[in-house]
């Protein structure tokens, strides 16, 4: 319904600058920006048309990238145990363990929120498009898609991190000679290093949209920018791009 609504507003835009060109228009300089405007107009019509499809290629490379980060994120056996123990059997730690649990839901909450935005601009990525048309509302189809690419990119952002996090916590037999279950072990400084590292891996995590926000406040408007322009002149090339 959303894609109908602004067919209409195209049809109308196109119509009135067709009108312009052909019958009210005079000078060179008018005459030559109402087709440029006209052009554009088309060429969003297009890219509106073929909004869900660029929408699940964007998705579709962020499910790629994450899929490969999740991989490498696979707990050995001495991970897996080693935080079992620090989490379950810690008692003197008990302080620390609610802190750990806290990071985990935000954790486990940032993810939840990056895919109900990643919903939200499924929605709004037509409007996007249209909002980017024209020069009175191309600011605010800039800042659309620099959303709109931060909630994909964000999740193998999280993934990444929860990589790393993994492979930081399946290399602690290379550290500790003893079970993780060894009264030795859990009763020692390695335990405390553990946590820290487990609640450094899911305060990543939660943090991954923040971080993405402000990397693609730059690179987001410009690719989204330079994928717009492209597509004026080569539109298979420009919709890569976007």
């Amino acid at each position: 319904h959303i894609i109908s609504i602004i067919y209409l507003f195209y049809v109308v835009a196109i119509l009135i600058t067709a009108m312009y060109v052909i019958l009210i228009s005079s000078s060179p300089s008018g005459r030559a920006k109402a087709k440029s405007m006209l052009l554009r107009l088309i060429m969003g019509l297009i890219l509106v048309s073929l909004s869900m499809h660029i929408y699940q290629v964007i998705l579709g490379i962020s499910q790629s990238l994450t899929d490969g980060f999740l991989a490498e994120g696979i707990f050995t056996e001495t991970g897996d145990e080693c935080l079992k123990a620090v989490i379950t059997i810690n008692y003197f730690l008990f302080p620390l363990i609610p802190f750990m649990l806290l990071v985990i839901f935000f954790g486990w909450l940032s993810a939840v929120l990056r895919y109900i935005l990643v919903i939200a601009m499924a929605i709004f990525f037509p409007i996007t498009i249209f909002l980017y048309s024209f020069e009175l509302t191309r600011g605010i189809g800039v800042n659309l898609m620099r959303y709109t690419l931060m909630a994909a990119l964000t999740q193998p952002a999280q993934a990444l991190m929860y990589a790393l996090m993994v492979i930081s916590l399946n290399s602690v037999d290379q550290f500790t000679s003893v079970s993780c279950w060894n009264p030795a072990f859990i009763f020692s400084w390695d335990v405390i290093f553990i946590l820290f590292l487990a609640a450094g891996g899911f305060a990543m995590i939660a943090i991954a949209p923040m971080m993405m926000s402000g990397a693609m406040k730059w690179i987001g408007g410009m690719i989204a920018a330079l994928g717009f322009q492209i597509a004026y002149r080569n539109p298979a090339l420009g919709g890569a791009v976007t």
